[in-house]
């Protein structure tokens, strides 16, 4: 089924062209692979504002998550502890890999074309190393190229974890809590 944008909506999106893959963006969360239509929960987007976009929506699936352990530890009858809590989101949860096209992309042809190791260190280099066997796999399936399959990854794949650290995840939880109550309290 062709997608037809209305009039309003043709001034409001962003049309890319790479190789055979046709992109929709921002607005829209809508994209053309192979001339199918999509609809993405990612935004591939230029460099300072993807970094932001990313983590927004990785700390909301997080919070997301955190709210789902909780009301699964109501309905079971234990007592909520915190701590256990963001323990069993962060092992049980399967998030999207929040990452930008471009820096995915640069990132495996480092590792795969280049040979280089990943120059993360300690979780996000076991992240980088999942995203590259996912990648490898995709082009010996499909026999594509490294972009391809790192669209591909990008937007039909799962991590499978967080890749946080209790820490982080608490501080991320932690700060979303008392944003969300400053809002409150300030609509109030």
């Amino acid at each position: 089924m062709p997608y037809n944008p209305s009039d309003n909506e043709k001034d409001k999106k962003l049309l890319v062209k790479t190789q055979d893959f046709i992109c929709i963006l921002p607005i829209m969360r809508i994209i053309f692979v192979r001339r199918q239509p999509i609809l993405v929960d990612s935004i591939i987007l230029k460099n300072t504002r993807i970094m932001f976009e990313s983590r927004t929506m990785r700390n909301a699936e997080l919070m997301s998550d955190y709210r789902r352990v909780i009301r699964e530890t109501l309905e079971s009858g234990k007592e909520i502890c915190h701590e256990e809590v963001i323990r069993r989101t962060l092992a049980t949860s399967r998030p999207r890999y929040h990452l930008s096209h471009e820096w995915a992309s640069r990132m495996m042809h480092k590792m795969i074309v280049k040979g280089e190791e990943c120059p993360a260190k300690g979780i996000r280099r076991m992240m980088w190393e999942e995203f590259k066997k996912k990648v490898v796999d995709y082009i010996a399936a499909h026999n594509s190229g490294i972009h391809d399959a790192v669209t591909a990854i990008i937007i039909g794949k799962r991590a499978s974890g967080y890749f946080l650290s209790y820490k982080q995840a608490s501080k991320i939880i932690y700060h979303e809590i008392s944003k969300n109550r400053r809002n409150r309290s300030a609509s109030a």
